[in-house]
């Protein structure tokens, strides 16, 4: 048997929580939640909750939650965050185009070893200028002495994310 409730707490356990809802008739009962491998979720106060009951074990399990802000189109994927308030805070959406967001779409992300292979480009042909430009000042009777310019961008990378 399926139920909606209204989800209110958490009750923190060792490595578990246990949820806080709203039983039949209101008295508050306490479930363990099913959720897929490898997501770690903790819905705001007031959501609504699905639970359902094991045949077997009659155990009760939160086994959902009602989404009110279902943006997904077909074939995409959306994992979001949301404060206290169910307000969004941060997004990651699996476009069906083949696009990642990552809390917003302003921005197009850069290919660290694409961007430094450029900026080192544009240095060499600068550092190459720079003695004509000396001479052309030493020419017109005034002084320059070049000095390299140089640029280092390793700090720059986040080796953990990787772009195609």
């Amino acid at each position: 048997m399926l139920q909606l409730t209204q989800f209110k707490e958490w009750v923190q356990a060792t490595n578990t929580r246990i949820g806080k809802v709203l039983g039949i008739g209101g008295t508050a009962i306490q479930l363990k939640e099913i959720a897929p491998f490898g997501m770690d979720g903790n819905p705001p106060k007031d959501m609504m909750a699905l639970y359902a009951q094991t045949p077997n074990s009659k155990q009760k399990y939160i086994v959902g939650y009602i989404n009110k802000g279902q943006l997904a189109d077909t074939g995409e994927s959306r994992l979001y965050s949301v404060d206290a308030g169910g307000n969004l805070k941060a997004y990651v959406w699996n476009k069906a185009d083949g696009t990642l967001e990552l809390n917003g779409d302003e921005f197009s992300a850069v290919r660290y070893q694409n961007l430094n292979t450029q900026l080192q480009s544009l240095i060499t042909q600068i550092n190459g200028q720079l003695p004509l430009i000396a001479s052309g000042i030493a020419t017109g009777g005034g002084t320059y002495t070049p000095t390299s310019v140089s640029v280092d961008f390793t700090s720059a990378e986040s080796p953990d994310v990787k772009l195609k």
